[in-house]
C-alpha cells in the first residue's frame, strides 16, 4: 500500500476480534504503519461464545468488539455508509436498540454505566455508547446514532 501511495483504508471480514484486527495486515497493523483505517462494523462477525463472560448473546459480543475497535483502534462505519440504504442486520437479531449518552465529567458514567447496562441489559437488547469529546463537552461525535434508537438514556 506503501508502494503505491494508499494511505486510507476500509476494512471488513470474518472474526474482527482475531483476523481483522490482529493479523499481520490486520488493523493493529495498519494503525501502527500510520494507515488511516476504518473498519465497516455491520460486515464483520466476531468470535464470541455466549457461554462465557460476560455472558451475552452473540450479536452484543459482536457490538462488544466493535466497541473496542471505536475505542482504541480505529473509527467504524456501516455498509449503509458506503452504498446507502440501511446497514445491515442479521435477521435473528431482534434485539431493541438503547442508545447511551455519556456528556458529563462529575460523576464518570463513562466508566460506570457501560459495565452497568452490559449486565443489566446486554442479553436482551443492542447497546451504543456515545461519550463526548475529550476536548469538548458540548461535542458528542457519533450522536447521530439517536436516529436509530428505540430508547436513549
Amino acid at each position: 500500500m506503501r508502494q503505491r501511495g494508499i494511505t486510507n483504508v476500509i476494512v471488513m471480514g470474518v472474526h474482527t476480534n482475531m483476523c481483522v484486527l490482529g493479523r499481520p495486515f490486520g488493523i493493529r497493523q495498519m494503525v501502527y504503519q500510520g494507515q488511516n483505517a476504518v473498519l465497516v462494523r455491520d460486515l464483520t462477525d466476531s468470535m464470541y461464545s455466549p457461554r462465557q463472560e460476560p455472558f451475552v448473546n452473540h450479536f452484543t459480543g459482536n457490538d462488544l468488539v466493535n466497541e473496542h475497535v471505536e475505542r482504541h483502534w480505529c473509527p467504524t462505519i456501516t455498509s449503509a455508509d458506503i452504498l446507502g440504504g440501511e446497514p445491515f442486520r442479521f435477521p435473528l437479531d431482534q434485539r431493541r436498540h438503547v442508545v447511551i449518552v455519556m456528556a458529563e465529567d462529575e460523576y464518570k458514567t463513562d466508566e460506570t454505566l457501560p459495565p452497568l447496562a452490559l449486565k443489566h441489559l446486554g442479553k436482551d437488547f443492542k447497546i451504543s455508547l456515545v461519550y463526548t469529546s475529550a476536548e469538548d463537552r458540548n461535542d458528542i461525535p457519533g450522536i447521530d446514532v439517536l436516529n436509530n434508537a428505540d430508547v436513549a438514556i
